[in-house]
C-alpha cells in the first residue's frame, strides 16, 4: 500500500515484494476504487473568479505503428490543469459528449467565472452561457490564439507526461 501510495507501478511492486503482478493489481483495485470515489464526492473545484484553468481531452495508452493512422485503443481522459497553482485533475471518460465533458464533468469540478482556455472542440461552445468566461485557440492555425492569448499548452503537456509516465488505470473513472 505505501508504495502504491509513493506511486510506483504495479510491476515494480511485484518485483520489490516477490509478489505476482496480477496478484498486486488485485490487492490495490479496492484502495484505488475508494480513493477514486473519495475524490469523485469529495467536491473537488478548480478556478474561480480571477483564475484560468485550461481543459483537453486525449486517448491514453494507445501507440501508432510510425506514427501513422488513427488511434483506435485506449481510454480518453478528459484533464483540468489551474494557472498558477498546478492543480490537476485528470478523468477517464467514456467518451467525450457535452453531456460527458461539460454537464459532468467541467459544471460539477469548475467553479463559475473562470476563464477556461481550450481547443475548439465542439461540445465546449456553450461554456460562455455556463457562466464561464471561455476563449480557445485553434490548432489547426495557431498555437497560441493571437488575439486572446489563449493556448493550452499546459494541459497538454501534463497530459502528455501522463501518456508516458502514469499507468492509466490510477485516474478518477467517471
Amino acid at each position: 500500500m505505501f508504495l502504491w501510495a509513493m506511486q510506483i507501478s504495479g510491476s515494480k511492486i511485484a518485483r520489490l515484494t516477490s509478489v505476482s503482478e496480477p496478484t498486486v493489481i488485485r490487492a490495490l483495485s479496492e484502495p484505488r476504487t475508494i480513493c477514486c470515489n473519495k475524490v469523485l464526492n469529495a467536491g473537488i473545484k478548480l478556478g474561480g473568479l480571477g483564475k484560468t484553468v485550461e481543459i483537453d481531452e486525449s486517448k491514453f495508452g494507445a501507440k501508432r505503428k510510425y506514427k501513422r493512422g488513427r488511434v483506435s485503443e485506449g481510454p480518453w481522459v478528459f484533464g483540468v490543469v489551474e494557472r498558477g497553482s498546478q492543480k490537476v485533475l485528470l478523468f477517464r471518460v467514456p467518451d467525450r459528449t457535452r453531456e460527458t465533458l461539460v454537464h459532468r464533468l467541467i459544471t460539477t469540478h469548475i467553479r463559475p467565472g473562470t476563464v477556461i482556455y481550450s481547443d475548439q472542440f465542439t461540445p465546449y461552445i456553450p461554456l460562455n452561457q455556463l457562466g464561464y468566461i471561455h476563449l480557445s485557440v485553434n490548432h489547426s492555425k495557431n498555437f497560441v490564439d493571437p488575439d486572446s492569448g489563449a493556448h493550452t499548452n499546459t494541459i497538454e503537456g501534463v497530459v502528455g507526461f501522463g501518456q508516458e509516465e502514469v499507468k492509466v488505470d490510477v485516474w478518477y473513472p467517471v
